[in-house]
């Protein structure tokens, strides 16, 4: 294993106020629509990327995750974006933004979770001001997609994040054809921005393991 380092970014963009617990919205509180074509429109901002390690085995990534499930994104996501003001633009900038959505699980791979719980997943990325902002490898998590998910738990929450990004968010062999409509991503079925990113080889042990 080894570790990617964070790449850390600011953003100048103006806050009118803070989508805090809240659909997507923009700087002037209008409401972002979720639906298929929600990403049509946007420019991708790629803020950088999140602090993980990288897993080259199957066996290395179910050690670190505390649980493995197929499950379906049932809603919308929410986000919350952070603001701080920046002396050198003279305004409020976004320092952090982070996107909630809430899975119910279909079927158990691993862990202390049982087929039809609903998990709450964290992602780290945001749609502000007709601009996609990622600090994610990983598409959005759209309402209706269905993936193999290895997940931790977030220390002092109920939420879980995925273990290690692209390495541990996977289609199933029904959902890769089947999942929303991402026009900002080259991989969009295997729910990364670009190919390279997607572990092929960790995929086909879960392919060959789990048969999901």
């Amino acid at each position: 294993m080894k570790k990617i380092i964070t790449i850390i970014a600011a953003f100048a963009t103006c806050a009118a106020l803070t989508a805090c617990g809240s659909t997507p919205k923009n700087s002037d509180g209008s409401s972002v629509s979720q639906n298929t074509d929600t990403f049509a429109g946007l420019k991708l901002k790629r803020a950088g990327i999140t602090d993980r390690v990288v897993f080259n085995t199957l066996d290395e990534l179910e050690r670190s995750s505390h649980i493995a499930v197929v499950g379906t994104f049932i809603n919308d996501a929410e986000q919350e974006v952070d603001y701080e003001y920046d002396p050198y633009f003279k305004k409020d900038i976004i320092v952090d933004i982070n996107s909630t959505n809430t899975i119910e699980v279909t079927k158990v791979l691993m862990g202390d979770v049982n087929v039809g719980d609903e998990l709450k997943i964290d992602q780290n990325y945001g749609i502000v001001d007709g601009e996609l902002i990622t600090f994610s490898e990983l598409t959005p998590m759209q309402k209706g997609d269905e993936w193999v998910f290895f997940l931790r738990k977030v220390a002092k929450s109920d939420h879980y994040i995925c273990t290690a990004e692209s390495d541990s968010r996977f289609p199933t062999k029904s959902s890769a054809s089947k999942n929303g409509i991402m026009p900002l991503a080259e991989g969009a079925e295997l729910g990364v921005y670009n190919e390279a990113d997607f572990n092929d080889g960790i995929y086909k042990e879960i392919v060959e393991k789990y048969d999901v």
